[in-house]
């Protein structure tokens, strides 16, 4: 049975309101609300929805073949030249020109647009640039990263519209375009709590499902959802990786408002495009499509990733449906079918990391590989030999296609090892809502390869840090900017010149951003580094803790700035061709913590919405049990 948010009044309870003369339904459980929590911000946003749903123009960015490299695309309603300007100062002077194509298809409302895409190279590291894009659009800045020293944003479902049906505090059913607006402005809340709390994270790696609205129509929904997703206005600044979802796979509008880099063709794609890969650094980021299951097309996909980046360090996959999952919904279904597929695919091409989503809870698992065993397909029909039918729990069983890898405790536990130093499989992260449009109950029982799992219904993101040796990852509620999950971090071959590199970047860190307490955590942990440095009798497992110590400790910095929820500033609307843009980036050098330049407070506080230029702050975002 499948356990979803959505409140379920009985028929008692109706007759009973009936008979009272009562007509507004009870709210439903752990909803997002955001007509009650928005404040002034909502009301504004609120009236300016018809503006923001019908810009489909804005124009997205999309990380390059690797991090030298800028994607660009936006929609137009005539065919035209494409072309963008970059320039390293805000005036534009001594700008340079770059070309790109005009794709005619037809929407899934039924119009035909023109997709314009255009990649912008030879950009070097740790720089400001600013863009324009054909005529009439006004300069906007983008930064980009330090290669051996970046973080990222890592989001899931945000899936704009799924609160459709949903009641709220004032006893509303929210319509199809209520559900548009509420998700849009909760996803702009929960991008601009994460870069004020966390400045300086250089791209967005969405999980899926962006959208909600799964089929073609002349509704024009899908369209009207992801002007919703593209409408924060840090987002012409800041790249976003998608990753098709199930609700994005049945129409085509995904693929053409992002310029993925090396999409890969398949010869069974979905409507929304197909996988993809880019390098970042010494990472490797591999998106697959798993709506299709043709395996062969993924496999095609991963090798040829693996062979144009043989040397990164780090391989880090992403797709949508679960395969390690705790949700209730789909951990123990159709993730199961993927399961045994993909599992394999993962130990022949070396994937450090897989980031799901589609499950609506959060999970880690333990260190996981491939058992090398054969395993049946799953189906609620099949039957044994003797005509009876095979349990689920049976099916269950004959599709654990892993091993784990962690070492065990005196009573047969896994040991949860949140420093992994070289680990030999895959540790699987499945992402919750970032928007809270859709939560799912966790299963029960937990699953063993399950080494954490959290589901509050409040919405949540994760900061992923990634350095020449280490892997780190922090998951934080954006009510209140708690962990969800303790520091993960992941270190491959270590040694002291590594060590002594990360030493150096942590001693760069100005204290005086910073609370007092995270600051001393960092200071035990460059002194305890610097100690295994000076010892010429350290191991390379004593670098490697210190290694993994230092990097948690870095990325656990809390900035004595960072805003609590009442203080958060959001971010909505964007610009098209025709309007114009404030929103500025930022120059950092320390990607998790903004430590060399910061116009993130630009960027996080300004907004365009419809035509004028807003100062908005957010209001506490209420947790709902």
């Amino acid at each position: 049975m499948n356990i979803r948010k959505k409140a379920c009044i009985g028929t008692v309870a109706v007759l009973l309101a009936l008979s009272a003369g009562m007509t507004a339904m009870a709210k439903t459980a752990n909803f997002q609300d955001a007509s009650a929590k928005g404040g002034n911000e909502w009301a504004v946003f609120n009236s300016n929805w018809a503006s923001i749903r019908d810009n489909t123009g804005l124009i997205t960015l999309t990380p390059g073949t690797d991090s030298s490299q800028m994607n660009f695309a936006w929609y137009s309603n005539a065919q035209e030249a494409p072309v963008i300007h970059v320039s390293a100062k805000s005036d534009m002077s001594s700008s340079q020109i770059f070309s790109g194509t005009s794709t005619s298809f037809t929407s899934s409302n039924g119009t035909t647009y023109f997709s314009n895409k255009v990649t912008v190279t030879g950009l070097t590291a740790s720089a400001t640039y600013y863009y324009t894009y054909n005529d009439g659009s006004t300069p906007t800045a983008f930064t980009t990263g330090n290669p051996s020293n970046f973080s990222f944003l890592w989001a899931g479902d945000p899936q704009i519209g799924s609160s459709q049906g949903d009641v709220t505090d004032s006893g509303a059913t929210l319509s199809e375009s209520d559900a548009d607006i509420n998700d849009s402005f909760n996803w702009a809340a929960t991008l601009t709590t994460a870069l004020q709390a966390h400045p300086g994270f250089n791209f967005i790696l969405s999980a899926g499902d962006q959208c909600q609205y799964s089929s073609s129509g002349t509704n024009a929904l899908p369209e009207q959802e992801y002007a919703g997703f593209a409408s924060p206005s840090l987002l012409r600044s800041l790249p976003v990786a998608t990753t098709i979802g199930n609700h994005d796979s049945k129409h085509p509008d995904l693929q053409y408002h992002y310029n993925n880099p090396n999409a890969v063709t398949a010869s069974a794609p979905s409507a929304a495009g197909n996988d993809y890969y880019y390098s970042y650094g010494n990472a490797l980021f591999i998106v697959l499509d798993t709506n299709n299951m043709n395996m062969a097309d993924h496999e095609n996909t991963l090798k040829a990733a693996t062979q144009a980046y043989p040397n990164d360090k780090w391989r880090i996959v992403s797709f949508h449906q679960d395969v390690y999952g705790s949700g209730n919904d789909h951990s123990d279904s159709d993730g199961i079918i993927l399961r045994t597929q993909i599992t394999p695919l993962m130990k022949t091409y070396g994937i450090d990391v897989v980031l799901n989503g589609h499950d609506h809870s959060y999970s880690r698992s333990y260190d996981l590989v491939d058992n090398g065993q054969t395993h049946t397909t799953f189906s609620s029909t099949d039957k044994t030999s003797d005509g009876t039918a095979v349990s689920h729990d049976d099916y269950l069983s004959a599709n654990n296609c892993y091993t784990i890898l962690n070492p065990k405790n005196a009573d047969g536990s896994y040991i949860d090892q949140t420093t992994s130093i070289d680990p030999q499989g895959t540790y699987y992260f499945t992402s919750d809502s970032a928007t809270g449009s859709k939560y799912y109950n966790l299963i029960t029982p937990q699953q063993n390869y399950v080494a954490k799992r959290w589901q509050s219904f409040i919405p949540t993101y994760s900061i992923v840090n990634v350095t020449e040796t280490g892997f780190t990852i922090n998951t934080y509620e954006t009510d209140t900017g708690s962990k969800i999950d303790d520091t993960f971090t992941i270190v491959k071959s270590a040694d002291k010149t590594s060590l002594q590199a990360l030493i150096q970047t942590a001693q760069a860190v100005d204290k005086s951003k910073y609370t007092d307490t995270s600051y001393t955590v960092l200071q035990t942990a460059i002194a305890n580094a610097q100690a295994v440095v000076n010892n010429p009798a350290a191991t390379s497992a004593d670098i490697s803790n210190a290694y993994g110590q230092l990097q948690q400790a870095y990325s656990n910095l809390v900035l004595t700035s960072s805003p609590s929820a009442t203080q958060t500033g959001l971010t909505t609307g964007g610009t098209t061709s025709s309007t114009t843009s404030t929103t500025s980036n930022s120059t950092v050098s320390n990607p998790n913590t903004g430590e060399v330049g910061n116009m993130y407070s630009e960027l996080a506080f300004l907004g365009l919405i419809g035509a004028g230029v807003v100062l908005i702050t957010s209001k506490l975002k209420k947790r709902f049990k």
